[in-house]
């Protein structure tokens, strides 16, 4: 929803929130959060991953593609397998690109446990276990038994560590299309002068994050991008269905 006349825009929303959702009509808790800028960033796009490893696999020109796709998405499936593509290619020819499998695996391994997906643990766990690739057994079992665990959470309806629910409301007050994620699950983008708003979100500490997408710094020309990072912990608050407002600036 647009921000431009926004106490009009929230009086809709909190309508339709209040008429629907049956959540707690309480002033919400705003957090706001300015952007922070990117340090050195390898812009994976622009890897020439098959000169870099002088290899004819056709799977690597399309490789920064997939790990681009699956960082914006939050798919910790892709970018295992964009892992074991490099560590393959690291094997075969003894090189190593900008970016590694070893680099890969843990960006991957900690998207997982962020988002205590059984899945996402698991394949990692997996590649972990390898000997040609993440060679670290200790790894690989903290894996498996963290997959196991968010196994039975989901068996039980849990998502986090605690029980209760919040809903979200995320105003992009940039002049960038913002990626939102909760948990480093992605929930879907807002454009600027705009908002959305969740429901059923938590439960226990809850981590915030988001970013625009890669653009040239006008001074320095490398690439870059904003990014923005926050957290609910639901156990400071006695509203048993608290709202809150995340107000990206």
């Amino acid at each position: 929803m647009k921000l431009s006349n926004k106490f009009f825009a929230f009086v809709l929303a909190s309508l339709f929130i209040v008429n629907f959702a049956g959540f707690s009509q309480k002033d919400p808790v705003v957090i706001k959060t300015p952007s922070k800028a990117a340090a050195t960033v390898i812009n994976v796009n622009t890897i020439d991953f098959k000169a870099e490893f002088g290899s004819s696999n056709s799977a690597l020109s399309k490789l920064g593609e997939l790990i681009s796709d699956a960082r914006r998405d939050g798919d910790v499936k892709a970018l295992v397998s964009a892992a074991m593509i490099l560590f393959m290619e690291e094997g075969l020819t003894g090189k190593k690109a900008a970016i590694t499998g070893k680099q890969l695996l843990d960006e991957a391994t900690t998207k997982a446990k962020n988002q205590n997906n059984a899945e996402a643990l698991l394949a990692c766990s997996d590649v972990w276990g390898s000997k040609s690739m993440g060679n670290d057994s200790k790894m690989s079992a903290e894996l498996a038994k963290l997959s196991a665990q968010a196994k039975a959470d989901k068996s039980k309806g849990l998502r986090g560590p605690g029980a209760k629910e919040c809903s979200l409301q995320i105003e992009n007050f940039s002049t960038y299309k913002i990626h939102v994620y909760v948990d480093d699950v992605f929930m879907g983008s807002v454009e600027p002068g705009y908002f959305i708003k969740f429901l059923e979100v938590g439960s226990g500490t809850t981590k915030l994050y988001a970013e625009t997408d890669m653009f040239k710094d006008p001074n320095s020309g490398e690439d870059t991008y904003f990014y923005w990072n926050g957290e609910i912990n639901l156990k400071a608050y006695k509203d048993e269905l608290p709202d809150f407002t995340w107000q990206l600036q």
